[in-house]
């Protein structure tokens, strides 16, 4: 039987559902995590409510390919600018090494140069890493470094030993740990939230100069990122001095290292030290409530200035080796206009963390 001509273009109205049921067939073959989450309202959240255009490859009406671009405002240097994040690129299994990942890489840089973003950049696993480079103009940046601290070692030693006796052993470590977490949060009064609150708004406006390249985190970004998402169960943090926010951080759980893991997917501070300090308190909390829940790590990953990085390393945090890192987020960027090109070609520019990645 010859085999049927693929074909790419835009998604329609129409075929939203034939998306869905690819992304839920792939998504369960490769094991991933976002698999018990993709439904229609999801989809419809992530893709239509953004107003992001989808390029889908079809073999006759059937669609075989998946390849979005999830569209953000962006902050370049002083100005707002036009993204895209590259998310749930998928190609139906037997039809892999066909050409289909070129097909739709090129009508998504016909649509993206034609409508007006400023730069399209993706996390891509190793599979499609070599295509974005070799065949649509991207240039790998940087890996964005993971990090970790223990926050139970009874709860690490009896997950990986498998043996309770010898999990009891660090059980009055994890006591003092837990006392030491306690201490007072200083000037600072922390809270979560469970709206988001105004004050982010005043928050993103007056450091947003100062952490170089990053999606916008203003509070419509907040709303839908963390309390608009379907099955949502991520929690707010604000650290405030007087009624101003200094810092928020949002904390999601997941498994790593095959252990429960708290993980900080997002965070924000003021500039300067009283934003680190801010954020030191906001760890401290976060890692009060991952020992109550029984979670062996808190994790993070971000590509950020060294100030902020001291933070995570004051706050027990180790950067996990290449070797042993479970997922490699390597950044692959495609700068568009010239603004877009003065400010994302240097990895000291960019501010990412894991809410870039996808929706954990």
């Amino acid at each position: 039987m010859a085999k049927k001509k693929i074909t790419a273009g835009l998604l329609t109205e129409k075929e939203i559902g034939g998306a869905v049921d690819l992304l839920k067939e792939v998504l369960e073959e490769t094991g991933a995590q976002k698999r018990s989450l993709m439904d229609d309202d999801f989809y419809r959240w992530q893709y239509i409510d953004t107003k992001s255009p989808v390029v889908v490859a079809r073999e006759g009406k059937e669609i075989v390919a998946h390849y979005p671009l999830t569209t953000y405002r962006f902050s370049l240097g002083a100005e707002v600018g036009k993204t895209a994040v590259i998310q749930d690129l998928v190609t139906k299994s037997d039809l892999r090494k066909r050409g289909v990942f070129k097909l739709m890489g090129d009508v998504a840089n016909e649509v993206s140069d034609r409508q007006g973003y400023d730069l399209i950049y993706a996390f891509p696993n190793p599979n499609s890493f070599p295509g974005f480079v070799k065949h649509h103009g991207y240039t790998h940046l940087l890996t964005i470094p993971l990090f970790v601290s223990p926050v139970s070692l009874s709860e690490i030693v009896g997950a990986k030993l498998k043996f309770p006796p010898a999990a009891w052993l660090f059980r009055p470590i994890d006591y003092l740990r837990r006392l030491l977490l306690k201490r007072r949060s200083g000037r600072f009064k922390i809270e979560e939230q469970d709206a988001v609150p105004e004050g982010i708004d005043r928050l993103w406006e007056s450091s947003k100069g100062k952490y170089g390249s990053l999606l916008v985190r203003d509070a419509d970004y907040i709303r839908w990122r963390f309390r608009g998402r379907p099955g949502t169960n991520y929690r707010i943090f604000t650290a405030l001095v007087g009624d101003e926010i200094a810092a928020y951080a949002v904390l999601g759980y997941g498994v790593f290292f095959g252990l429960p893991t708290a993980v900080i997917m997002d965070f924000f501070a003021a500039e300067g030290r009283e934003g680190r300090r801010a954020f030191s308190s906001l760890i401290r909390e976060m890692k009060g409530i991952a020992h109550k829940r029984g979670d062996g790590l808190i994790l993070t990953a971000t590509q950020t200035g060294s100030r902020i990085r001291r933070v995570l390393y004051r706050a027990g945090f180790i950067k996990v080796p290449g070797p042993v890192n479970p997922r490699k987020l390597k950044l692959v960027v495609r700068p568009i206009t010239e603004r877009a090109k003065r400010h994302t070609l240097s990895k000291k520019e960019w501010f990412l963390t894991l809410a870039d990645w996808d929706v954990l």
